[in-house]
Parts: structure tokens; sequence; C-alpha cells
């Protein structure tokens, strides 16, 4: 029996109940199956490598730490409702903020005051009549109303208050005037070079009859600048024009050397019509090629 063991290799589980009759109960190495349960479901559970207890505790970590999971529909649907809440109370914050700033405008739109300057005066004088007859209170009026008019009166004078401009020869003015002139100079190499077109145009402005208006003004050198680049803008497009025209001519007479007829279209040469071949008519063209003389290189002609 020994050497058939041996020579039969190693024997299974399996194998060793199924010639033992059946397996102890409680034994390891039974695959019997469970009452209830088909052998095949037995036997695939058994080959499933099954969980160790280090890899259920770390699963069980895994959740108790809050791993990343797909956001529910509840969890969605409330996180929009309070974004929405959120955006309701912003507008109507900006939109409660918008009528205060409204009202602030419109009340800073009305006026101090219900009484003009002059009707304050006037009253004024009364008040004072009145206190010298002995009305009670008059008096206190009276200093009122002299405070008042003069906070009217500043404010009348703020507003009616303009920008004063240094005079021509004064300290101010001559800073303001070369300073003016270092900035046109930075950006216009040309400018204050004796001999440019842009130095003989300011010298043609300063010496003519409108001077003044540009010399009282501090700053009236970049208009007397920009009245330069006008003029100077205004010869070279004089120029460009009479270019433009010369090169429209010389077109026109290269075309009509490329042309059948050749030369200028319209023109009259020894007699001959010089006009375009395209524009003639069946007879003017028959005319033409008769009356060409025969060219030895084109003996069809």
């Amino acid at each position: 029996m020994s050497e058939v063991a041996e020579s039969s290799g190693p024997v299974s589980a399996g194998d060793s109940s199924a010639s033992s009759g059946g397996s102890e109960p409680g034994s390891a190495a039974s695959i019997r199956p469970v009452p209830g349960e088909s052998s095949h479901s037995a036997s695939t559970a058994s080959r499933e490598p099954q969980p160790q207890g280090d890899q259920i505790e770390s699963s069980a970590g895994d959740r108790s730490q809050g791993g990343p999971r797909q956001e529910s529909r509840y969890e969605r649907t409330k996180r929009e409702k309070a974004e929405f809440k959120a955006q309701q109370e912003q507008f109507k914050r900006e939109r409660e903020m918008f009528a205060r700033e409204r009202a602030q405008f419109e009340e800073a739109k009305k006026p101090k005051r219900n009484y003009t300057l002059a009707q304050l005066k006037q009253y004024r004088e009364e008040w004072a009549k009145e206190a010298e007859l002995g009305y009670e209170g008059r008096e206190e009026l009276v200093a009122k109303a002299d405070q008042t008019i003069a906070e009217m009166e500043a404010e009348e004078k703020a507003s009616k208050k303009t920008m004063e401009l240094p005079v021509f020869g004064t300290p101010e003015h001559k800073r303001i005037w070369e300073e003016s002139e270092a900035q046109i100079r930075a950006e216009d190499p040309e400018f204050g070079v004796q001999g440019t077109r842009v130095d003989s145009e300011l010298r043609k402005i300063f010496s003519g009859p409108n001077a003044k208006l540009y010399l009282d003004h501090p700053y009236g050198i970049y208009a007397a600048y920009a009245e330069a680049q006008k003029e100077i803008l205004k010869a070279d497009n004089g120029v460009l024009k009479k270019e433009n025209e010369s090169l429209k001519a010389e077109l026109q007479r290269v075309t009509g050397l490329t042309s059948i007829g050749g030369g200028i279209p319209g023109r009259m040469t020894n007699g001959q019509d010089k006009r375009d071949f395209a524009s003639l008519s069946t007879a003017e063209m028959r005319k033409r090629l008769l009356s060409t003389k025969p060219d030895p290189r084109l003996p069809w002609l």
C-alpha cells in the first residue's frame, strides 16, 4: 500500500475524504456543501481568497475616516437651496444699498434752505428793526441770520470760483511753457531743431496774426504744435495726391501699350485708330487687321 501511495502522488483533500467515506465534523479540509447550497457555490466560495483581519480593519477605517464618495441627491438639493438663499440675501443687501444711495442723491439735490440769500437779507433787516423796537427774540434771529448769510455767501463764492491761469511773462507761465516744450521734444525729436519742417511751421504761427492767442495761454505750445502738424499733413497730402495722379496716368499708358492695338486707348497715331481692340466692332476689327503691315515673323497675317 505504501508503494502505491508514493507512486500515485499527493492526494487532495477531496480524494482523502472520498476514500475515507467522509471527514470528521469541523475539519478544515472538508469541502462538504452546506445543506441548502449548491456544490458549485460552495466550491467557488472555497476557492475565492477571503479578506484577512487587517484588510477588514483597514476598510472599516476608511469608512470611518470619511473617504471620498459621491454627493447624494438630498445633499446636492440642500446645497443648491443654501446657495440660492445666499444669493437672495446678497441681492437684497445690494438693493437696499442702492435705495439708500439713491435717497442720499435725491436729498443732496434738494436745496439746503427754502429761501434765497436776498430773501434772508430782507428778513434780517425787518428783524433788526423789530429788535430796535423791543420785540422779544429778534436779536437772536438777527445774530442767526448774520451767521447764515455769511455761510451762504461763502458757498456762492465757492461755486462761482474759476481757475485762474498765470499771465504771459510771469515765472509761473514760463515754467509751464518750458515743461510743455520738454514733453513735446521727448516725443518728437524734430521739435525745437532749427531747419526742420516742424520748426518752420511753428515760426510761421508765432509770427502770424494769431500768435497772441497761443502765447497768452501757458499750455498754448500744445495748440501751436498741433496746428503745425496739421499744416505738415496737409502739404504731404497734396504731394501724395499729385503722385497718385501721375501713377494713374502711367498705369493708363502702360495698359494701352499692352493692348492689341497698342498705345494709349482712344488716341489716333498716324491716322490709325489706337483704341483697345476688344472695344472695336467687327467691321473695325477687320479693317485694323487688313491695314496692319504684315510681320515677317507672323506669316499668317
